[in-house]
């Protein structure tokens, strides 16, 4: 077919080919299961650009694999944002299908938290905090991962904004919490095999229960201080000083924000 001369759907222009030489339309035949699936793997997840590669090298080189990537190398890489987006599906998949112990926390509507009578600094005004953290970080994950990136990238930027701009840590941190994702899926898995939920639902025994998702996340650990070293190139002690502050101040930080954003909340309503 491509070797005879057809009509352009889109502008009329007759052209050989794939691809309409005056405006770029593809030749596009019946729509069908197979090229539903070529559209899903080109156009939605593109793993035939780079999903694969990137996440190996995010694997055995993330930092130098990070640098490559802001150096100009993009073409063969997964984009940061897409691949945040794609092992965020993933696990939002992987989650549905897993049992889910949910704890007081996370039954409670969100809007009872903050719609309520108990004064911010009050214990009960704490106690609807403390909550609305529980299921923003467990109950919300993707939402979580999504607002905290700015924060973790704003912090490290502090410590290193001689070397890197704050659009470029965003790209570092995006990339990382891609593979957070990754790993917190791993956990609903693992965790399922083994009788222990996520959510703190368990048929083991609580040390058990406890070992199990940290036994998992340790890779993930690993792999974060791996893209420091290599994305900053600085000595390993240093990296991992600057890693364990970037994590608690980014979180506390967050933690503040949030806090703001539910005093204002419950001062105006």
């Amino acid at each position: 077919m491509p070797h005879l001369l057809v009509a352009c759907k889109a502008c009329g222009n007759t052209f050989k080919g794939n691809y309409c030489n005056k405006c770029g339309q593809k030749l596009m035949g019946r729509f069908s299961f197979s090229y539903l699936w070529q559209w899903l793997r080109e156009e939605i997840f593109e793993i035939d650009r780079g999903l694969l590669l990137t996440f190996y090298e995010l694997w055995v080189r993330p930092g130098k694999m990070v640098l490559d990537y802001i150096g100009g190398n993009t073409k063969k890489y997964y984009g940061p944002l897409k691949y945040l987006i794609f092992w965020t599906a993933i696990f939002l998949v992987t989650a549905s299908f897993m049992p889910q112990g949910l704890d007081g926390a996370l039954k409670i509507p969100t809007a009872q938290l903050i719609f309520n009578d108990h004064k911010v600094l009050s214990e009960a005004g704490i106690d609807d905090f403390s909550k609305l953290v529980v299921q923003l970080m467990v109950g919300n994950v993707n939402i979580y991962v999504l607002v905290i990136i700015p924060f973790v990238a704003g912090i490290a930027y502090l410590f290193y904004r001689k070397k890197f701009n704050f659009t470029e840590h965003v790209i570092l941190f995006t990339y990382f919490f891609g593979q957070y994702n990754f790993f917190l899926g791993l956990i609903f898995l693992v965790g399922s095999l083994f009788g222990a939920s996520p959510f703190g639902s368990t048929s083991l025994d609580p040390l058990s229960a406890l070992l199990i998702p940290n036994l998992v996340m340790l890779p993930i650990t690993v792999n974060f201080f791996m893209m420091l070293k290599q994305f900053f190139q600085q000595k390993w002690l240093t990296t991992i000083f600057k890693g364990i502050a970037i994590f608690y101040a980014s979180f506390f930080s967050y933690l503040l924000f949030l806090f703001g954003v539910f005093a204002t909340l419950k001062f105006i309503f």
